[in-house]
């Protein structure tokens, strides 16, 4: 627009067209002033049409550096974010390594940590089982004892029961004895009495026939006589273990 002011004020100003009453100079220097002033117009409706087309040349150049510019913000903001993206990626990269690195301290304290309460575990288990080793070892010698003593004790209790045994059968043994030999001098007695009584009787009684008289002569015999040698009031027989008591 500038460009083609310029060249409008480089153009010399047109003459003004003569009248109808002018001479033909006059007439023939209004044509030639028609004809330049065609000319005029024409170069000057060129000059507009190439100011025109330098106008949109350089609409068209500021439209392509707007373009650029913008594209070059565009770039330059789309620059900005990668970069800030990689920052973010970076920082979460270094916070997930700071998180992996705390937390595999973490599993290794906690790792530590049970194995040593593995280990404690199983260093009082052991002291457990070796305690109970020794009580149970303790326990088996005790038992052991006891049951040698509880032997000793029955075999003990046992050989006095024999021997109990052996005194009480034979103290039976005696008192069967002397139950025998004292039974058998109370039997003797009594046949003795028996044989009395019937003598004192037979010479209380009067005479009898003489069928009678031997037939009652011959029943003490058959009854049975006292012991010869025998003393009728001689003592019991007593067994020996009673007789020590005494």
């Amino acid at each position: 627009m500038i460009q083609m002011e310029d060249r409008l004020a480089d153009e010399p100003l047109e003459a003004p067209e003569p009248g109808p009453g002018a001479p033909a100079a006059d007439r023939r220097g209004g044509a030639h002033a028609v004809t330049v002033a065609s000319a005029k117009v024409a170069a000057i409706v060129e000059a507009a049409e190439r100011a025109a087309e330098d106008l949109q040349r350089e609409a068209e150049e500021r439209v392509r550096e707007r373009i650029a510019e913008g594209e070059r913000a565009a770039q330059m903001r789309v620059d900005a974010a990668e970069a800030e993206a990689r920052d973010i990626v970076a920082e979460a990269r270094r916070e997930a390594q700071r998180i992996v690195v705390k937390a595999q301290e973490q599993a290794r304290e906690l790792r530590e940590r049970a194995e040593k309460e593995l280990e404690d575990a199983r260093r009082r288990a052991e002291e457990l089982l070796a305690e109970a080793r020794r009580e149970a070892e303790r326990m088996k010698v005790e038992a052991s004892d006891q049951a040698r003593e509880l032997v000793r004790d029955a075999r003990r209790a046992a050989r006095e029961a024999l021997e109990q045994g052996d005194e009480l059968s034979g103290n039976l043994a005696d008192l069967g004895e002397s139950l025998r030999r004292n039974a058998e001098r109370l039997l003797q007695d009594v046949r003795l009495a028996h044989a009395r009584i019937t003598a004192r009787l037979d010479q209380a009684a009067p005479p009898e026939p003489a069928a009678s008289r031997r037939a009652g002569s011959t029943e003490p015999r058959r009854r049975g006589s006292p012991r010869r040698g025998g003393d009728a009031h001689a003592d019991f027989d007593v067994p020996e273990f009673l007789s020590d008591e005494r």
